[in-house]
C-alpha cells in the first residue's frame, strides 16, 4: 500500500509538472504574438516618424497633413500601451507558474514595476499633433522624432522568443541544475556561437542605417544655414567685383585721348 501511494504520489507530481510547462508553454506562444505587435506598431511609428521629417510645414500652419501622420502616430502609441499591459501581465503570469508561486500581479515585483514605467515613457515620447508650426516648435518636434526610434526596442525581445535556447528552457530546467538564467543575453550568446558573423553584419548594418539618418537629420539644419551664408558671401563677392570693374573701366576710358567718357553704369 506504501509503494503504490508512493507511486501514485510521483505520478502526481509528473502530471503536475507536464501541466505546468504547457500551460507555461501557452503563455510563451501568447507572449510571442504581443511582442510581434510591438514590433509592428514601433516600425509603423518609426516610419511615420521619417514622413513627419521629411515633410514641409510652412510657419503659420494650423491643420495640415503633419497633423494627420502625428495623430495616426498618437493612436499607434496608445495601441503599444495597451499591448505593453497586456504583455507584462502574461509575463506575471509566466513567472508565476516556473516559480510554482502562484500568479502574483507584476506592479508587486520591483523590477518588473520599474521596466514598465521605462517601456511607457518611451512609448509616450512623440512629436506633438495638433501643435502650430513654428521655427522652436520644428527643433524640438524634430529631436521627439528622432526619439521614437527607441521603440524598435521590442526587436531583442522577439529575437529572444525566437531563440532556440529559449523555447527549450522549460526542458532544460529540469535537466540542468542550477540552471542558467534564460534571457536575452543567453541567447545572443548562442546566436553568435551559430551564426555569430550573419548577425554581427545584420546588426551592423541596421545600426549604420539609423545612426546615419539620424545624423543626417540633425546637421542638415546647420548645413544648409552655412550653404545660404556662402552664397549670401558670394553674392556681396561678385557685385563687389562688379563695381571695381565698373570704376576702372571708366578711369580707363577718361585718360584715352580722343575718346569720350563713358562710364558703365
Amino acid at each position: 500500500a506504501a509503494r503504490c501511494a508512493c507511486r501514485g504520489g510521483v505520478q502526481a507530481v509528473r502530471y503536475a509538472c507536464r501541466g505546468g510547462v504547457q500551460a507555461a508553454r501557452n503563455i510563451d506562444g501568447k507572449i510571442l504574438i504581443l511582442d510581434q505587435y510591438l514590433v509592428v506598431l514601433g516600425i509603423s511609428c518609426s516610419f511615420i516618424s521619417v514622413l513627419f521629417l521629411e515633410s514641409d510645414q510652412e510657419d503659420g500652419d494650423t491643420f495640415t497633413l503633419v497633423d494627420c501622420l502625428l495623430g495616426l502616430q498618437l493612436c499607434v502609441s496608445l495601441a503599444s500601451l495597451f499591448v505593453v499591459w497586456r504583455f507584462y501581465r502574461l509575463w506575471a503570469r509566466l513567472k508565476g507558474i516556473e516559480r510554482e508561486c502562484g500568479y502574483r500581479p507584476f506592479w508587486t515585483d520591483p523590477l518588473d514595476c520599474v521596466t514598465f514605467f521605462i517601456e511607457v515613457s518611451l512609448l509616450l515620447v512623440m512629436p506633438i499633433p495638433f501643435l502650430p508650426a513654428s521655427e522652436e516648435h520644428t527643433d524640438a518636434q524634430e529631436i521627439l522624432a528622432l526619439l521614437t526610434f527607441l521603440r524598435l526596442y521590442p526587436v531583442m525581445r522577439l529575437f529572444r522568443d525566437y531563440s532556440p535556447i529559449y523555447k527549450s528552457r522549460h526542458k532544460l530546467k529540469q535537466m540542468i541544475s542550477p540552471a542558467p538564467k534564460f534571457g536575452i543575453p543567453l541567447s545572443v550568446k548562442a546566436a553568435l556561437h551559430q551564426q555569430g558573423l550573419t548577425l554581427l553584419w545584420f546588426t551592423w548594418f541596421i545600426c549604420l542605417v539609423i545612426f546615419g539618418y539620424v545624423l543626417y537629420i540633425l546637421e542638415r539644419k546647420d548645413s544648409g544655414e552655412i550653404m545660404d551664408q556662402g552664397v549670401d558671401e558670394s553674392r556681396e563677392g561678385i557685385e563687389m567685383d562688379d563695381r571695381e570693374i565698373s570704376r576702372g573701366l571708366g578711369s580707363l576710358m577718361d585718360n584715352l585721348p580722343g575718346m569720350h567718357s563713358t562710364r558703365i553704369q
